[in-house]
């Protein structure tokens, strides 16, 4: 697959998971930490969307350096139409369901997308990319976890 379409479809599901954690933010506003996680996560499927951007201006630049991909679009298709039922239902899922679908989807191949694809096109200028991912990464993980951590572990003293 062409490195361009493919980063077309992974913007797309960074969008679509942009705007589902925010959704769920929005719906979940009486229970501060409940939003406050999905607002995060929001926030760096942003920030997400913002390196397919720059990447695909990397390659947009400079084709001849990229060679074609393998990136499960199906996969990625099939998420995003996930994504829009969920915020279509009525009712709408509750807290737990919302925090299994939004762990569910940070453990999915297709959400590892964004960090790999310029790697399998070129290993050479993806190392830049890299060491910017290391960093966000750093930065950003584990935030579900955190989550339940503060929700259930704060009464309990340590």
């Amino acid at each position: 697959m062409n490195i361009l379409d493919a980063f077309n479809d992974i913007g797309k599901l960074e969008v679509a998971l942009s705007s589902l954690y925010l959704y769920f933010s929005k719906l979940f506003s009486g229970d501060a930490a409940a939003a406050s996680i999905f607002e995060k996560l929001g926030n760096e499927e942003k920030v997400h969307y913002n390196l397919v951007q720059y990447q695909r201006n990397i390659v947009r630049q400079n084709q001849k350096l990229f060679r074609e991909v393998e990136v499960d679009v199906q996969e990625i298709r099939a998420i995003i139409n996930r994504v829009e039922s969920i915020t279509k239902r009525v009712p709408p899922p509750l807290l737990n369901e919302s925090i299994q679908i939004a762990t569910d989807f940070e453990s999915s191949a297709s959400e590892t997308h964004y960090r790999t694809v310029m790697e399998q096109a070129n290993q050479k200028v993806s190392f830049v990319n890299r060491q910017a991912f290391t960093w966000l990464s750093a930065r950003s993980n584990n935030l579900l976890p955190g989550y339940f951590l503060y929700k259930y572990a704060r009464p309990f003293a340590f």
